[in-house]
């Protein structure tokens, strides 16, 4: 996972022990010029990979994985660092996660969506999709009733407020909702996105443009009028196909 910082630094994590043949337990910060930023305080970092990552709008870095402390601090799939890189006590996840997380993002009020293959959240029942306060309590005011069916890969935030939300699951609360979903900023389905169905797919990368358009990418087949759709679609801010975007042939790389 890599994420860009309001100045340019780019945070990067992953699975992964040097760095330029510097030692880096699975996360960094490099200059814009990509060589290691030495004022990240990364220290021993985190015991397990890294994958998925947000920057609040304070400086403050939330980071979602399959690791099991963070400096020494024991920190279950989740943590918040401040700015330079050490652990943010202020963020208390309590037992964390019982399994990894894939995708964080951060809502304009600062809480925090957090996705996954994960069934508990500080001993509380919950189903791969969650939001958390600031603070890092289970925020039970986000009305995702009994979550996703299955593994949330990936998460954004639109500049409207609205949530995408794209994995492995069939079902959202309980609505079939097959790979791809939208929310409105409260955890309840967005009905005005209604997106092409991916029965047997699955989504695991999502860019929202300034368009409005959404492009997608994932392992996914579906047909369009005799044409076929392979893995990335761009889709119209309703969930509609935008069939301007042409698919790649067999021909092309």
């Amino acid at each position: 996972t890599c994420t860009i910082q309001p100045d340019g630094k780019i945070i990067a994590g992953g699975f992964f022990k040097e760095v330029n043949t510097c030692s880096a337990n699975n996360f960094v910060r490099l200059n814009t010029d990509g060589s290691l930023d030495h004022t990240f305080n990364k220290s021993t970092g985190a015991n397990g990979t890294i994958r998925a990552s947000a920057i609040q709008k304070n400086g403050k870095i939330i980071i979602g994985g399959n690791f099991y402390a963070y400096q020494y601090k024991s920190r279950n799939h989740i943590a918040r660092l401040t700015k330079n890189g050490t652990i943010d006590n202020s963020f208390d996840p309590g037992t964390g996660l019982n399994g990894p997380v894939y995708g964080v993002a951060v809502q304009a009020d600062g809480k925090i969506l957090i996705g996954g293959d994960f069934t508990s959240y500080n001993s509380t029942p919950v189903r791969n999709f969650i939001r958390v306060n600031t603070d890092g309590t289970l925020d039970n005011s986000f009305q995702i009733g009994n979550g996703a069916d299955d593994v949330v890969n990936v998460i954004k935030v639109q500049s409207d407020g609205k949530i995408i939300v794209g994995g492995n699951f069939q079902k959202m609360n309980g609505i079939n909702t097959p790979a791809l979903v939208r929310l409105n900023s409260n955890g309840t389905i967005d009905n005005s996105f209604v997106p092409h169905t991916l029965n047997g797919g699955s989504v695991q990368s999502i860019l929202t443009l300034s368009s409005g358009k959404i492009m997608i990418g994932g392992s996914f087949l579906f047909i369009e009028n005799g044409t076929y759709y392979m893995g990335v679609i761009r889709l119209n801010s309703n969930g509609s196909l935008d069939t301007s975007l042409k698919p790649l042939t067999n021909n092309e790389t």
